[in-house]
């Protein structure tokens, strides 16, 4: 099964797909759906906001499903355990009546909820037609819980919840750090290749190397660091590697990113102001050139990072959702940063600096609308071909 954002192209397909679905519910005497909800209007909403995703089996489209942190106020009837802002909500999970008991809807499900899970959220909300059997049996059967209901034009809904109990806990490769990770072992698209670990690490700031974090980088073979926070964050919390001789310490300031926007709809172009930085040249020529492994770093690891790390994976090849997924992941690492940076500036807005999958997915649809690619973006820059392709092999086996 494969699995891609929804676009306006698709809208027709999508609404094949509803009509056929709603006549196979209706020969089971299912009046769930009809020509009033869901409307094309409504998923036109959805893909505009990123939200709606398309699985397909063999190049047939088999399911869409939507998920979103928006809900409707009947929610609030619901006794939930988990609270609101740890949870995620699915809305319109369609699966094609040719693709029906076949599995394909748990199979979906479960990437769902996986989806969900690496987004850093703890439950899964959704509302069930109580007089669909089939759909309440794949919710229940798949641990999936009533916490009330709902009623809406075509009757009662149970509104059923499911707690993420295995959401992964993530650690730091370094000790003295919240958010240092390994860009290899991600999957290269289209072959059965996985990134190089150990190649190439982001992180946050490291203002403490102990000893055994020392052993740890060298032992990789990770003697370079680029450093890309601006010089007063540099004077605020200096780096560890800046004055130790075993490292190759570069600092090349991006102004851009360095204070975070006022407002979600905002990050991505913020983003695309990072990748404009003029810094960025000297970023990726140092990465090129590192005679090993390297290491870059802003202060949490998460934007200035974030936005050097999706070009990086972009160029060596690795899919959107690996991207993403590589981005969002930072929520989960920098947790107690996170909240502690609340608490002291209660005027910050928590999704604004939360790594979010709508803030990459939209980052990426504009940078492929201004660069068409990572290595046109590098040559944008003033790489040449052989600087790009040093680059890439740190992360791709020839």
């Amino acid at each position: 099964m494969e699995y891609r954002l929804g676009t306006r192209q698709d809208l027709d397909a999508i609404c094949e797909l509803i009509k056929l679905a709603i006549e196979e519910m209706e020969r089971h005497g299912i009046y769930q759906w009809d020509d009033v909800y869901p409307a094309r209007a409504d998923f036109e909403e959805d893909i505009d906001k990123n939200s709606l995703f398309l699985a397909y089996s063999e190049d047939k489209l088999a399911a869409l499903y939507v998920i979103s942190g928006e809900c409707d106020e009947q929610y609030s009837n619901g006794k939930w355990e988990c609270d609101a802002d740890t949870a995620y909500v699915l809305h319109r999970f369609c699966v094609s009546p040719q693709f029906q008991n076949k599995g394909v809807g748990k199979t979906v499900l479960l990437h769902i909820e996986e989806q969900i899970r690496s987004m850093g959220y703890k439950s899964v909300r959704v509302d069930t037609f109580t007089e669909n059997p089939f759909a309440q049996r794949l919710y229940l059967h798949n641990g999936y819980v009533s916490r009330g209901y709902a009623n809406w034009r075509k009757g009662k809904f149970d509104l059923m919840e499911k707690k993420l109990d295995n959401v992964r806990t993530y650690r730091s490769i370094l000790e003295g750090t919240l958010n240092t990770r390994d860009l290899g072992g991600y999957r290269i698209s289209g072959t059965d290749k996985y990134t190089v670990r150990d190649r190439v690490f982001r992180s946050d700031r490291c203002e403490i190397l102990s000893s055994s974090d020392k052993s740890l980088l060298l032992g990789r073979c990770i003697r370079t660091i680029v450093d890309l926070r601006n010089e007063a964050e540099i004077r605020k919390a200096p780096s560890a590697f800046s004055k130790d001789r075993d490292f190759q310490y570069f600092s090349f300031p991006i102004i851009e990113g360095s204070v975070p926007p006022d407002r979600l709809e905002d990050v991505p172009d913020s983003y695309m102001s990072i990748a404009g930085s003029e810094a960025m040249k000297n970023v990726f020529s140092a990465i090129a050139d590192a005679p090993e492994g390297v290491m870059f770093n802003c202060a949490a690891g998460k934007d200035r990072t974030g936005v050097v790390s999706a070009i990086l994976l972009m160029l060596a090849g690795v899919s959107d959702e690996v991207i993403i997924y590589d981005y969002v992941i930072s929520r989960e690492y920098n947790k107690l940063r996170i909240e502690k940076l609340l608490a002291e500036h209660p005027e910050i807005k928590r999704e604004v600096v939360i790594a979010n999958e709508k803030t990459m997915i939209s980052f990426l649809r504009l940078f492929r609308d201004k660069y068409i690619s990572a290595k046109q973006y590098l040559h944008d820059l003033g790489l040449e071909d052989d600087a790009v392709m040093r680059i890439k092999d740190k992360l791709v086996r020839p």
